[in-house]
């Protein structure tokens, strides 16, 4: 079989047509290798989008948090203000506190850390006090005095005589021998003249400290009268101010009902406030477990782009490892294809000279086997081709997915940010109705006590006109009477008349019920 012969063949024409088709799906490979890495770049800035996009989700919910926060300060604040609507003992508290208060202002700091007490009794056992705590410094001086005398007798020996003398009979008889007893004597002299020297400065000094102590109590008694006096009156202005506490709590006293009703009111509105806030932080706690799956769902994306590189890598090493095989193979097959090429030219030569040998023959065959195992390297290299680009087709769906995916939390993001607007605008709204209601309580808290002082006037000019309504009636009743007087004269006038005209006895009868009558009707009258 001629070379010719064997290039015209199909299993010949079959190799080159596989080694042209491995060279294209090659460059294929290649070609989509790099478009999945482009495809993975573009999924880790999607990714890194993502965690800038989370960030700034969590710094929102703080900033809402924070809102929240605010709100339930605001609520303690107004439940407080309510509270302190019970207004009696506070009331009392306060008039307590302003007492113990001008007390602790009315209290002057002495030079001597102490502090004067308020009333009478307790002043002067405060002087008392004071003056017990003053040391006695005649008896200091005397001390002193006592002391310096026993160091000088000490000194001169003349403290117990007996046992100077037998201590000193030695220094003595040596000063004797030396000095004449009366130079001796005039030196003692000497030396006690200045101690009594010293001793009278000394004795100077603590008469001076002595005086300015006697000065310094004349000034302490002048300050404790001056203090009796400021307590005094303000013993009374504190009288006066609790009077006008005690004014001002029965005013409040009056009051309490209205600001029941009032703090009713308020109540079912705080009760109301917080029934929202519980609603606003059942949103929060949503929006923050859905943060939580969708940061477990980023990593495990994570997770599975990781393990999407490392097949990549995995693959990426196979093709080296094919293109190295290829590589080797058609070296191969160029050596291949030279040998057979020598052969052809040998068998050619032998042909022309008729001499074919079974040699020839065998290794023809040596050479179609070699090209069998070829073939079925190249089918190897087939199959494992497929079952890479089997791969890359899962890996492109597996990234369309992971596509959809990342559309699905876009969409979820924008609109939990519509819901965060939303919630922002929501306490917005409830800040300043909240600020509103407060508005609205000061109102109504100024309205009440101008309404009541409208009231106390109005009551005033009631008592008033009252009172002159029940005059204007007592003197009208005193009128009536009197008129009722005169006319029982005029009747009585005209029967004493008619009673003139008849006998004297008679005339003695009428006289007498005259003075009757008229005794009676002054009693009634100057009694009335």
């Amino acid at each position: 079989m001629s070379h010719y012969d064997f290039v015209d063949t199909d299993e010949y024409q079959l190799m080159n047509n596989m080694l042209k088709v491995d060279r294209g799906r090659i460059r294929q490979l290649e070609a989509k290798a790099n478009e999945h890495q482009k495809v993975l770049t573009e999924q880790d800035a999607r990714i890194k989008e993502l965690e800038t996009k989370d960030t700034k989700l969590e710094a929102k919910i703080d900033e809402q948090q924070q809102i929240i926060s605010t709100l339930q300060a605001n609520l303690e604040h107004v439940m407080k203000r309510l509270e302190s609507l019970e207004i009696k003992p506070i009331e009392k508290n306060l008039a307590v506190q302003e007492i113990n208060d001008l007390k602790k202002e009315a209290e002057p700091k002495d030079s001597e850390g102490k502090e004067a007490e308020p009333k009478g009794a307790e002043l002067k056992d405060s002087e008392t006090h004071k003056r017990e705590n003053i040391p006695d410094v005649l008896e200091l001086y005397k001390k002193y005095l006592k002391s310096l005398i026993e160091q000088g007798r000490k000194e001169a020996g003349l403290n117990n005589p007996k046992i100077g003398i037998l201590e000193k009979s030695a220094e003595l008889q040596d000063s004797e021998a030396r000095v004449p007893s009366a130079e001796f004597q005039l030196l003692k002299i000497k030396s006690l003249t200045r101690k009594n020297t010293e001793l009278n400065q000394e004795n100077q000094k603590l008469t001076e400290e002595l005086k300015n102590s006697q000065m310094e109590l004349t000034l302490d008694n002048c300050q404790l009268a001056d203090l009796k006096q400021g307590f005094g009156k303000k013993l009374n202005e504190m009288q006066n101010r609790y009077d006008d506490l005690i004014n001002k709590v029965a005013t409040l006293e009056s009051m309490n009902l209205k600001e029941t009703f009032d703090k009713k009111r308020a109540e079912i509105e705080v009760e109301e406030f917080s029934k929202e806030l519980e609603a606003v932080n059942l949103k929060n706690e949503d929006l923050e477990a859905e943060l939580a799956e969708l940061k477990g769902k980023m990593a495990e994306k994570k997770e599975e782009e990781e393990s999407l590189n490392l097949k990549n890598r995995g693959l990426e090493a196979e093709l080296t490892d094919l293109k190295s095989k290829l590589a080797e193979n058609k070296e191969r097959q160029k050596k291949d294809q030279k040998i057979m090429e020598a052969e052809l030219a040998e068998l050619k030569g032998k042909l022309t000279k008729k001499k074919v040998s079974l040699k020839h023959v065998f290794e023809f065959r040596a050479v179609n086997q070699k090209n069998q195992d070829l073939e079925a390297e190249l089918t190897d290299l087939k199959s494992k081709f497929a079952e890479i680009q089997e791969e890359q087709i899962s890996v492109n769906l597996k990234n369309d997915k992971l596509e959809a995916e990342l559309t699905d939390l876009k969409t979820k993001l924008v609109e939990k940010d519509e819901h965060i607007v939303k919630y922002q605008e929501f306490a917005k709204k409830t800040w300043i109705e909240g600020s509103v209601q407060k508005q609205k309580y000061n109102k109504l808290e100024a309205e009440l006590a101008k309404r009541l002082e409208v009231e106390k006037r109005a009551e005033y000019q009631r008592m008033i006109e009252e009172a002159r309504r029940e005059g204007a009636e007592n003197s009208e009743e005193d009128e009536e009477e009197e008129e009722e007087e005169d006319e029982e004269e005029e009747e009585e006038d005209s029967e004493d008349s008619e009673a003139s005209e008849a006998d004297e006895d008679s005339d003695e009868s009428g006289k007498e019920d005259k003075k009757s009558s008229n005794s009676s009707w002054e009693k009634i009258f100057f009694g009335n």
